[in-house]
């Protein structure tokens, strides 16, 4: 065996022993929202062995209102029984996992995340969808990809304030000013750093100091793809989109305002 591979083999088993730490770092993956990236630098800074990033599969729980930590999908229930069995053991989350895992597991949580303009998130949402053939493509399909029967018939919980749905982890379909000021609430209780795609270098540099992270790389990924589609969406379009986020552009608003000014939590 040579030198680099039994190097290899030594500081798997050295990252595998180590203590996990006295907390979790939680990701809130909002989808579209430079998670790539992200998930990336994660792996950069922490223990492989201590990483959990499930998959979730789509928005729409069975019982067709929007998912949450607690809806019964067997995606959400395994990764609930997980975090309850070796949540103590790990020291970062990921995934599209809506706010409230932190429930199922014992030691404190750090939640983190990113924000994107919603426009430009639904736009990027919906060429991606498109593009890599999803879930939420069949989804579209249906209504001949037409996007104001998608919003009115409430069929993509996407594309209608879904960042402030799941900052709060809620199962509700419409989403008001009571939601808006509960992601606030909860914004400021539970999460160490919520930055924005727009400014993802300046911000990726103040979640580094904020959990203490030493490995950023270089190169981003997926980021900024999708942007170019939002040419071919008409002025209708758009209103219709900043309409059905009223509350997540509140939202985003209000961290560009005053959540990178104030030490969140």
């Amino acid at each position: 065996m040579g030198k680099t591979k039994i190097k290899r083999v030594f500081d798997a088993c050295t990252y595998y022993i180590k203590k996990p730490l006295d907390s979790v770092a939680v990701f809130l993956h909002i989808p579209k929202n430079a998670g790539t990236t992200v998930n990336s630098i994660l792996f950069s800074n922490y223990n492989y062995y201590r990483i959990y990033i499930p998959i979730v599969i789509g928005r729409n729980s069975v019982d067709g209102l929007p998912k949450t930590i607690h809806c019964e999908d067997q995606d959400i229930v395994t990764i609930r029984k997980t975090v309850t069995t070796i949540g103590n053991q790990l020291d970062c989350i990921g995934g599209h996992i809506p706010f409230g895992i932190h429930e199922y597991i014992s030691k404190p949580c750090k939640y983190f995340t990113f924000l994107r303009e919603p426009v430009d998130r639904s736009i990027s949402q919906y060429n991606y969808a498109i593009m890599k053939n999803t879930l939420l493509a069949r989804i579209l399909e249906r209504y001949d990809f037409d996007l104001s029967r998608v919003i009115e018939q409430k069929a993509a919980y996407q594309f209608m304030n879904d960042q402030t749905r799941m900052i709060i982890g809620s199962e509700k379909v419409d989403i008001g000013i009571d939601e808006f000021e509960q992601a606030k609430e909860v914004i400021k209780q539970h999460f160490v750093f919520v930055g924005t795609v727009g400014d993802f270098d300046k911000d990726i540099l103040r979640l580094m100091k904020t959990l203490q992270w030493r490995h950023i790389p270089s190169q981003k990924e997926n980021i900024g793809i999708y942007l170019e589609g939002k040419k071919s969406f008409d002025q209708n379009t758009i209103r219709l989109l900043k309409d059905a986020n009223e509350y997540d552009i509140k939202l985003y608003e209000w961290v560009l305002n005053t959540s990178k000014n104030i030490n969140i939590n």
